[in-house]
């Protein structure tokens, strides 16, 4: 196990909340993680191959939202304006160019909104550099949601389960679809009962790290790395939640 601490260039000590990551491990090893700092809210990326890190932002996607700071759980409502939380991380790509590229959805908990970008630019570090206004021509505001999200999971055909707070409800999207013309709502959690539980619903589908691999290995040596993809993106995994919670 190795500890990475991010410079504070990066991660503000005093300010920072990270708070859900996802891991692409493709072209040197990405982590994609939250930060919904109530003054700074955006997305660090970490690159492993360097141990690099960078912060990007985006005011409008990445900011909680008057309409939906309001929320009404069980009966009890509670006034929170949180920002950027919820992250997925969805399956390899061919772009217009033949690049292989993937999306990465998130959204603050205080919005009914899903956003989307591509994972090439969250890895282009001189948009870091260019101030809050750089990622706005990139951002696709995806449509609006039934009710406010926490966690999202992709799975590793596409599919994207998120949580719909005030309905207590798991929502299920097949990204291949318009957003705005499918939700399915499944397992709805009983508000008859005591929820201080863990809830574990099964999919019948795998990660999202066990997605095809567009790539085309040049060597026997690339093949061994794809091979090797999920095991190394356990790893990368395992070594952001060691600094989360360290």
């Amino acid at each position: 196990m190795e500890r990475i601490p991010f410079s504070p260039d990066t991660v503000n000590p005093n300010t920072t909340y990270l708070n859900d990551l996802v891991v692409d491990n493709r072209d040197g090893d990405y982590a994609y993680i939250t930060d919904n700092s109530a003054v700074d809210p955006g997305i660090i990326v970490f690159r492993r191959s360097d141990k690099k890190s960078w912060k990007v932002r985006d005011t409008q996607s990445m900011s909680s939202v008057a309409e939906a700071t309001l929320f009404r759980i069980n009966g009890t409502s509670v006034e929170l304006p949180v920002n950027i939380d919820g992250i997925a991380l969805g399956p390899q790509y061919r772009n217009e160019e033949g690049k292989v590229d993937r999306k990465v959805y998130y959204c603050p908990l205080s919005s009914y909104h899903l956003y989307a970008i591509n994972a090439s630019v969250l890895q282009n570090e001189s948009l870091s550099q260019q101030g809050k206004g750089a990622l706005r021509p990139y951002v696709v505001d995806l449509g609006y949601k039934a009710s406010q999200t926490d966690g999202m999971k992709m799975d590793s055909t596409g599919v994207l389960f998120y949580g719909l707070i005030g309905n207590s409800t798991i929502a299920e999207w097949n990204t291949t679809v318009d957003f705005r013309a499918v939700q399915l709502r499944k397992n709805l959690v009983s508000v008859n009962e005591v929820n201080y539980r863990i809830l574990k619903s099964h999919t019948g589908s795998k990660s999202y790290v066990f997605s095809e691999d567009l790539s085309e290995p040049t060597s026997a040596t690339g093949q061994q790395s794809a091979a090797a993809a999920p095991a190394l993106a356990s790893s990368l995994l395992l070594l952001a939640m060691a600094h989360l919670l360290a």
